[in-house]
């Protein structure tokens, strides 16, 4: 699976990690861009002379980040933001502030299983007993509890408590279902067949795989855009 550009992976690799534990933080945010050769009237090469902080310290909105003094004045630039100082270029003059929007935010594990490798932004997980099945289509890696909506029937029968962050798993995906799952917090959708657009992560299944997953009516399905694949278990 992939993780988000600016994703901090929380778990350890080489050991199991259970659906709903801690996965990865999420660090949201933007870079400000500062002048300082230009508001320092220096060359860029010379920037690191005059900086009082470095790449990697925190900076608050005001604060001197960097000055220069001559015989008859001082010259101080001030921080327009809080951030952490995340890059100083000596060619261009400037330097990049980060700035987190949401530096706590938590996304959860929608898996049961191990943490083999992470390169780059990219998990390989191990997943014990899984079965596996290619896809016609798929929007994103996603995963979680499934919810098997086999009888039209239940449409009258279902509420937040058995839908809410589970993967609905439908032969046909009507208008009308879809937008009562939404309501009730589906994480994502599998079907053969839909009528209309779906927001959510979705997969398309062949009709026989379909049928193989009635029958082993597996507990959790994970998805791989990157291979066009899933994989349920227990």
């Amino acid at each position: 699976m992939s993780l988000p550009k600016n994703a901090e992976l929380l778990a350890e690799k080489g050991k199991k990690i259970t659906y709903h534990d801690p996965l990865y933080r999420m660090h949201n945010g933007s870079d400000h861009i500062i002048d300082i050769g230009q508001k320092l009237s220096i060359s860029p090469k010379h920037i690191f002379n005059y900086m009082i902080k470095m790449v990697g310290e925190k900076v608050r909105k005001n604060e001197i980040i960097a000055h220069r003094k001559n015989t008859f004045s001082v010259k101080n630039v001030h921080a327009d933001t809080d951030g952490v100082i995340q890059k100083i270029d000596h060619l261009s003059g400037h330097i990049t502030i980060h700035i987190d929007k949401d530096e706590n935010h938590i996304v959860q594990s929608f898996f049961t299983g191990t943490i083999q490798e992470k390169e780059n932004n990219t998990l390989t997980i191990y997943l014990e007993k899984g079965q596996r099945i290619e896809l016609v289509d798929i929007t994103h890696d996603s995963g979680g509890k499934i919810f098997y909506f086999t009888d039209e029937s239940l449409y009258f029968n279902i509420n937040e408590e058995g839908i809410k962050n589970r993967i609905v798993i439908i032969e046909y995906l009507s208008p009308h279902i879809q937008i009562k799952c939404e309501a009730l917090g589906a994480r994502g959708f599998g079907y053969v067949e839909k009528k209309g657009q779906i927001v959510l992560p979705h997969m398309v299944f062949k009709k026989d795989d379909y049928i193989k997953m009635l029958q082993s009516r597996q507990t959790f399905i994970i998805c791989s855009a990157f291979e066009k694949s899933a994989i349920l278990y227990e």
